[in-house]
């Protein structure tokens, strides 16, 4: 979470760190906190592939 605030110019290494926040928080049941992780990585670094893996995340949860 410190290198997407520290660092956010990096483009790949923030968008990595906030997608892998968003999985930590989804693994330890805090849906809300995910949900803000991935939405994050996917309108702050709507190039990387990791915006179309969170965007993918954010898909699954609405379906459970």
């Amino acid at each position: 979470m410190r290198i997407v605030t520290f660092y956010p110019s990096i483009s790949e290494l923030p968008a990595e760190a906030g997608y892998l926040a968003g999985k930590v928080n989804l693994e330890m049941g805090n849906r809300a906190a995910a949900r803000a992780a991935f939405n994050r990585v996917k309108s702050n670094y709507s190039g990387s592939p990791f915006a179309a893996e969170a965007a993918k995340a954010v898909g699954a949860m609405e379906k459970k």
